[in-house]
């Protein structure tokens, strides 16, 4: 297997009957994923000159192939629940962790994964609804083999991980997102967080500080209670 994740990755999608769309450069996964008229599961990029992250901010790219820059999207004739996004970075770090269980994966308020606080991918969830269908996207942006130039302290999969367990383990590890994903989406669109949920969001979020600060309960809202004040996801 290359070190060419956007390569690799195409050909699981395509292994595995995942409808795809693919580009090598886009101006971001989840614009087309969101605004476009192509009904597929899967998004792929090699390169996004217009990465989106969480209010208004940028995800930047190495521009190579080296890293994951995707979008998943999954239909709901549910509507999903404001806990939407905290299930989905679940999600992504019950994946990592399920394949590479020995790296300190961490989940940090409100969208990155961490690795010893240091960011190695980013999340934006967005659901849109037209009568009472919902789709709901996933932007996930990896770093696997380089880590982009940023303004924070960030990683990649390869500072932790030989190369060669990265690329044998590579299908398994999005087959496993793929299936981690999915199950979010059918817990998403319950009335509130179960105990589980709860319990494994408090757990992934002590991997790694937090700039609320130390956080002493996930509700089954979704919010985070600290010694000083609750949080909704929203907020942070």
């Amino acid at each position: 297997m290359s070190e060419n994740i956007y390569t690799e990755s195409k050909k699981w999608a395509q292994e595995h009957n995942i409808s795809f769309w693919y580009q090598n450069k886009v101006s971001s996964t989840n614009d087309i994923a969101k605004f476009g008229d192509k009904d597929y599961t899967l998004f792929l990029s090699e390169h996004q000159h217009h990465g989106r992250g969480r209010d208004g901010r940028t995800w930047t790219d190495t521009e190579d192939g080296s890293q994951l820059l995707s979008s998943w999207t999954f239909k709901s004739n549910e509507a999903p629940q404001q806990f939407t996004a905290p299930l989905m970075g679940l999600g992504v770090f019950q994946a990592l962790k399920t394949i590479w269980p020995d790296i300190e994966f961490g989940l940090k308020a409100p969208n990155d994964i961490m690795i010893k606080n240091k960011k190695v991918a980013g999340l934006l969830t967005e659901v849109v609804s037209q009568g009472s269908e919902h789709k709901v996207i996933i932007g996930l942006g990896l770093n696997v083999f380089k880590t982009p130039q940023v303004d924070v302290e960030a990683c990649c999969l390869k500072d932790f991980i030989a190369p060669q367990k990265i690329t044998d383990h590579w299908d398994h590890f999005l087959t496993q997102l793929y299936g981690q994903l999915k199950s979010r989406l059918t817990e998403a669109c319950k009335d509130s967080l179960s105990k589980d949920n709860t319990d494994d969001l408090q757990e992934a979020l002590s991997q790694c500080s937090q700039k609320i600060g130390p956080i002493e309960q996930v509700l089954p809202d979704g919010s985070l209670k600290t010694k000083d004040k609750t949080y909704h996801w929203s907020e942070i």
